[in-house]
Parts: structure tokens; C-alpha cells; sequence
């Protein structure tokens, strides 16, 4: 949530986002320096936590398979949850109302659809659950480990996808 939300809404906010529309800057070039200089640190964080997430595969109480897909998935949380704060941080000037709108859409988003998506598959409306779930990137973290689902590496991937499709769809915006 602090990492991306503010970036573009403080440009704007200093007046300084038309200084960088002086040079030979696009739009693009603009977002997408912003969204890896500010997500570069969390990147390396992230990356640090692996050797302690693979104590479990050296105790042997989950494969290899389920280790990396863990790790992709959190991979790829990061780049959603890094690419939605960019599009919270361009729709809006207040640094308040971009770090809350970021934090709830992401509580909506990780708590609300998969709570959803769990309600609609107990009341029997399966393929709806299934595409609903897949628009969170709580859906690969229980299709990450086989014992979860019956189809766990479908459910992986497409999850992985919807959320990779989306993360780049905010990029775009």
C-alpha cells in the first residue's frame, strides 16, 4: 500500500509530473520507471524471505513444486498489489485517499472475491466460483499446494494468468 499508492498523485501534488512530460519521457516510460523504482525494494524483500520459505522443502514437509509455485505467487501478488497502487496513485492528488483506496481495493480484492468465490462454490454455481476466484491472487496460493484442489495445477496457472492479465491491465490504465 505505501510502496506504489502515492507515487504519481505526489508528482502531481508538487507540480512536478509536467517537468517530466519536458523531456523525451512517454507516458509509459513515466509509470513504468516509477512502478520498478518503487517496487525494486519490496522485489528484494521478497526475494530474501525464499531461503527461509525453503526450510519446510529441506524438512521435507512440502515438494519442490510446491515451493516454487509459492514463491511465483507471491511473485505475482507483489506485481498486482505494486501495478494497482500505480493506478490508485494516477486516478487521484491526495496521498490519504490513494494509500485508503489502495488498502481497501486490495482488502476487496484478496478477502472479498475469494470469500465470495468459497460462498458460490458451497451453494453449488461452480464455474462462476471458479472465474471469480481466479480474479484474486488468493486463488494460487490454495491451488499452489496439490492437497487443495482437485485440479491444482489448472487452477494454478489460469489464476496466475487472470491476476498477471489484470496487473498489466492496470499498468495500461
Amino acid at each position: 500500500v505505501f510502496t506504489t499508492s502515492d507515487c504519481l498523485s505526489e508528482e502531481k501534488r508538487e507540480g512536478t509530473l509536467g517537468l517530466l512530460f519536458l523531456t523525451d519521457l512517454k507516458g509509459y516510460d513515466i509509470v513504468l520507471g516509477k512502478f520498478f523504482a518503487r517496487g525494486l525494494n519490496a522485489f528484494y524483500g521478497l526475494i530474501a524471505i525464499f531461503p527461509v520459505l525453503a526450510i519446510p522443502l529441506l524438512l521435507g514437509g512440502v515438494t519442490g513444486g510446491e515451493f516454487w509455485r509459492v514463491s511465483f505467487a507471491l511473485v505475482n501478488a507483489l506485481f498486482f498489489s505494486l501495478s494497482l497502487g500505480i493506478l490508485v496513485s494516477a486516478l487521484s492528488r491526495d496521498d490519504r485517499k490513494a494509500m485508503g483506496n489502495t488498502f481497501f481495493l486490495l482488502l476487496f480484492v484478496n478477502v472479498v472475491i475469494p470469500l465470495a468465490s468459497l460462498i458460490g462454490a458451497r451453494a453449488g454455481v461452480a464455474e462462476i466460483s471458479a472465474i471469480l476466484g481466479w480474479l484474486s491472487p488468493v486463488k494460487t496460493f490454495f491451488a499452489a499446494y496439490e492437497a487443495n484442489c482437485s485440479t491444482p495445477a489448472l487452477d494454478y496457472w489460469i489464476g496466475l494468468l487472470f491476476t498477471q492479465f489484470l496487473g498489466w491491465t492496470f499498468l495500461i490504465l
